[in-house]
């Protein structure tokens, strides 16, 4: 059984809520998939509207990935860095708390730029999470190929 054939037959067994659902959330699935889907529901005569435009919003939440990944990651690694450093040297408890909150706001905007960063690349938001196991989850989330490469961005 080839590709498409796989996937006519998944898109056949799936119901008309969870055919739309696709469309709903488009970036979460390949172009061949969102296809075999429409395909599926024209037969059962249900008609999904071309998309208007769909480059340059596409285009542009790429970009707000980027800008995500950027904004969160590196100020996050600072903040961590510099909470770490000012809790080593902490004299007072209003120091130590100062470099807690400044620890946790680092690692907060940490995981929501690995959150970005995944996203960017074509993954779902969810493997942001690696930002969890900080630089080590970052490493993973660097090597994972490109999804969105080598891709228009009408297509990815």
């Amino acid at each position: 059984m080839t590709a498409p054939q796989i996937l006519d037959s998944q898109m056949a067994e799936r119901t008309n809520e969870e055919l739309l659902e696709m469309f709903e959330r488009r970036e979460d699935w390949f172009p061949e998939a969102l296809e075999a889907a429409r395909v599926e529901l024209q037969r059962r005569g249900i008609e999904i509207k071309p998309e208007e435009k769909e480059e340059e919003p596409r285009a542009s939440r790429l970009l707000s990935f980027k800008s995500q990944a950027a904004i969160g990651i590196v100020p996050g690694i600072i903040m961590q860095f510099f909470g770490q450093a000012l809790r080593d040297h902490a004299r007072g408890q209003g120091l130590l708390i100062v470099a807690l909150v400044l620890s946790v706001a680092g690692y907060v905007s940490f995981i929501w730029g690995c959150v970005g960063y995944s996203a960017g690349k074509g993954y779902t938001k969810w493997l942001g999470a690696l930002g969890l196991l900080s630089c080590l989850g970052l490493l993973v989330l660097v090597v994972l190929p490109d999804r969105r490469k080598g891709c228009d961005d009408h297509t990815s």
